[in-house]
């Protein structure tokens, strides 16, 4: 039996099913947990430490085990990294508030797909091209950002960078432009099909 014994004298709740996939081991037919004051102290054959509650047709996973996944969080590599679990959480929290459903879904699916270039306009609504190439560069540092404008913004390299703009390009665009322009910045990262 995988923990420790449950003392009998303790309020001691048993639950059982027709599997218990534990966290290491293999998955027992016919298994069953103890839990003792909230914590699972024996995971066995329901034989070996009795049925208790019963779940027909049913799977027990004990222990936390958290199976999900955020893909907004898939493109925030780096961000953040080497700070404890509290502290990186509250830092997503505190920016996740700060951008509405559309922005999440864009962001997701930034993080759904690999990007070799992203091109934003400067005007939009809700959110400015400097507020995306900002968001892009603190998810995927090495993703070129060009911003696309109408209204003649001229930067020096530095307030680029510091906007997270790796090139401006002004409306009304032509295809070589672009071309000429993506193979300037990003020659390593776009491959020719």
């Amino acid at each position: 039996m995988a923990g420790r014994e449950p003392k009998a004298a303790r309020d001691v709740r048993v639950l059982s099913a027709d599997w218990v996939v534990p966290v290491e081991g293999p998955p027992i037919r016919d298994g069953a947990i103890a839990i003792e004051d909230g914590v699972i102290v024996a995971v066995a054959a329901a034989t070996e430490i009795g049925e208790g509650e019963r779940y027909r047709d049913a799977v027990i996973l004990p222990g936390f085990v958290n199976a999900h996944s955020h893909l907004e969080y898939a493109v925030y590599g780096g961000f953040g990294d080497g700070l404890s679990f509290g502290p990186w959480i509250a830092r997503h929290v505190e920016r996740k508030a700060r951008i509405d459903l559309e922005d999440m879904k864009a962001i997701a699916r930034f993080g759904a797909e690999a990007f070799d270039v992203v091109f934003t306009d400067l005007a939009m609504p809700r959110v400015s091209g400097w507020q995306v190439a900002r968001a892009i560069k603190e998810m995927a540092p090495a993703v070129p950002v060009f911003l696309v404008t109408g209204f003649g913004v001229e930067l020096s390299a530095e307030e680029r960078r510091a906007h997270g703009v790796d090139a401006v390009l002004v409306k009304p665009l032509k295809i070589q432009e672009i071309l000429d322009t993506v193979a300037l910045i990003a020659p390593r990262r776009v491959q020719p099909t």
